[in-house]
Order: C-alpha cells, then structure tokens, then sequence
C-alpha cells in the first residue's frame, strides 16, 4: 500500500513573499492520506494546535496509521485502505 501524506498549514495573519515568519503565527493545520497509485484521499485530518516543528507528523511504512504532533501530545489515526 503505497501512500504519502501532505501538510498544510494556515496562519493567524496574511504572510507576504519575502517577508519572514514564525510557527507562533500558525492557527491550523490540515494533513491529506493519499494513496500513489490513484490519488485518492484515504484520511484527512484538520489540527487546530499544529507543532511547531517543521514536519510534526509520520506516515507507518506500510500506510496504516498518520501520526501527528500536537502542541502537547502525538495523536494517531488508522489510515482507511479503501
């Protein structure tokens, strides 16, 4: 089962090109399961305390489960394979 997941995060304030920013400035994040083969979104996830760390989340090897990171805690949910 061959998926990769993608981040997005949204900001409390509009960020310009070129203008710095910081993780502070974070309200959400939404992460997407897609599996390669098709595109199809298998698990979507909304955050409302993303990490501040750049990735802040992991696929299992085998696509089963997303774990995410919290402000304060890891969260983990089951990838549905259909």
């Amino acid at each position: 089962h061959e998926a990769f997941a993608v981040k997005t995060v949204q900001s409390t304030r509009p960020v310009a090109a070129g203008v710095p920013f910081s993780a502070a400035d974070f309200s959400s994040e939404a992460l997407g399961v897609y599996r390669a083969a098709d595109g199809k979104r298998l698990l979507s996830v909304v955050v409302g305390s993303p990490s501040s760390s750049r990735d802040g989340f992991a696929l299992a090897p085998d696509g089963s489960q997303l774990a995410v990171l919290n402000r304060d805690q890891i969260q983990l949910y089951s990838v549905p394979q259909k």
